[in-house]
This record gives C-alpha cells, sequence and structure tokens, in this order.
C-alpha cells in the first residue's frame, strides 16, 4: 500500500511537472507568434506610417504660431 502511494505521488509529480514544461512552451510560442504579427504588420504598413508622419509635421508647420 505504502509502495502504491509512493508511486502515485512520483507520477502525480511528473504530471504537474510535465503540465508546467508545457504551459511554457505554450506561452513561448503565443510570443513568437506575436511578434512575427507585429514585425509583419510594420513591414507591410511601415511606407504608410512615415508617409503620414511626414503629412501630420507638414500640418503641424502651417499652423500659425
Amino acid at each position: 500500500m505504502a509502495k502504491d502511494l509512493v508511486r502515485t505521488r512520483q507520477h502525480i509529480t511528473k504530471f504537474y511537472t510535465l503540465k508546467s514544461h508545457l504551459q511554457g512552451v505554450s506561452l513561448r510560442m503565443q510570443v513568437e507568434h506575436t511578434a512575427i504579427f507585429f514585425k509583419n504588420y510594420i513591414a507591410k504598413h511601415s511606407c504608410r506610417l512615415f508617409n503620414r508622419s511626414r503629412q501630420w509635421l507638414r500640418q503641424c508647420e502651417e499652423l500659425p504660431r
């Protein structure tokens, strides 16, 4: 009976360790996915954002002081 209890506790400990490792891997994958998404978004829209900021600067220069 005691051996079964020890064996069961070891399996439970292994299970929790495996679960925490899988959650860590999942979190790293989400972070990487988000980074790739923003990198692609910036690559696609950087020219547009640059042009808008340039227009905004021109408008600010035209404002009366």
